[in-house]
């Protein structure tokens, strides 16, 4: 089984890539993150390479930035590609099926996201002026597998 889990904070600002083809057009994002983890009562960062392709590396380039929490799912695959001097070269990447951006950021406002400025919502009573949930006839005792 190759599926990787990640959490971390993207290393550079996320850029949308684009080709065109015959009839379409696709798109992917490389990316960097950085992942923290303990090793004997310190911490050590990883860095992995990722890429992501369609919607969500439009969502990623759209919604994150340097610095952003995002939690990526994916597989590793390796891969070789010849430099400019001739020589091989071969990379590791995560590449990446499942994304969420944790920090969103909306580009256009330049909206700096900081937990210290985090202000909690206006406290609300919970389900004030709400309707009655149906019942869906199971308050009869009987409950998802029958009586017991």
């Amino acid at each position: 089984m190759n599926q990787s889990i990640f959490i971390g904070r993207l290393t550079h600002e996320p850029e949308l890539q684009m080709k065109d083809k015959a009839d379409s057009q696709t798109y992917w994002c490389r990316f960097r993150i950085a992942v923290n983890r303990e090793f004997s009562q310190k911490e050590e960062t990883d860095f992995f390479n990722c890429v992501t392709f369609g919607g969500k590396a439009r969502y990623l380039t759209s919604y994150a930035k340097k610095g952003s929490r995002v939690a990526v799912c994916g597989r590793m695959q390796s891969r070789q590609y010849e430099r400019k001097d001739g020589t091989k070269g071969y990379a590791v990447e995560l590449f990446v099926t499942d994304l969420q951006v944790i920090d969103y950021v909306e580009k256009e406002k330049n909206v700096e996201l900081d937990e210290r400025d985090y202000q909690p919502p206006i406290e609300q009573p919970p389900f004030e002026n709400q309707p009655p949930s149906p019942d869906y006839g199971m308050l009869d005792g009987a409950g998802l597998y029958g009586r017991r």
